[in-house]
């Protein structure tokens, strides 16, 4: 049975590697198409387009899943499992924690052109996210922070926060923005 299992994490690693892959290809391939719209165009159009995605919190460089896919395999990477037995292309080879000024941070060369860095501070405590849970607008904090802002207690969680608070950076209502306890599995050893 456990044998069956691990093939299907395996397979499951595969897939979301896949799936990742996929999405930052069509947001890299997105970003060109608007930069060459705006070029031969003489607009802005393509420009604003992009900051519009940017502030409805649709573009991948800003998703949640995506801290937490490059968080797992660097957790992969230091528990020496062995992801070489998946094919395809070495995604986040260059994923890595990097401190500045004694703030950790997750940074991943994802290609070329396309660089990733993404702070690991609780933005209400500002101390190293504990606990982490992101919501919706993408903004990541410590959990008993993010209940407390939500003026929920921590064992009742933020499922049950009231709709009229707001996400405390762009004010997005919570409702809207609560994923879920613990959506960044791959931190927990991490961190």
């Amino acid at each position: 049975m456990k044998e069956k299992l691990k093939g299907n994490h395996v397979v499951l690693i595969q897939e979301g590697r896949d799936l990742v892959t996929y999405a930052i290809f069509n947001v890299v391939a997105m970003h060109k198409i608007l930069k060459k719209y705006d070029k031969i165009h003489y607009s802005k159009q393509g420009q604003a387009f992009k900051l519009q995605a940017q502030s409805m919190h649709i573009e991948i460089f800003q998703s949640p899943w995506l801290c937490e896919r490059m968080a797992f395999h660097i957790n992969l990477r230091e528990t020496k499992v062995d992801s070489s037995r998946t094919s395809g292309p070495a995604l986040f080879k260059g994923c890595f924690l990097k401190f500045n000024d004694d703030k950790p941070s997750l940074f991943c060369d994802l290609f070329d052109s396309v660089k990733l860095d993404i702070d690991l501070t609780c933005s209400i405590c500002l101390e190293t996210l504990f606990d982490p849970v992101s919501l919706v607008c993408g903004h990541i904090f410590c959990y008993l922070c993010a209940c407390k802002a939500a003026s929920v207690t921590i064992v009742d969680g933020l499922r049950t926060a009231n709709p009229i608070h707001k996400c405390p950076i762009c004010r997005l209502t919570t409702s809207a923005a609560v994923r879920s306890r613990g959506c960044f599995l791959g931190w927990e050893c991490f961190l």
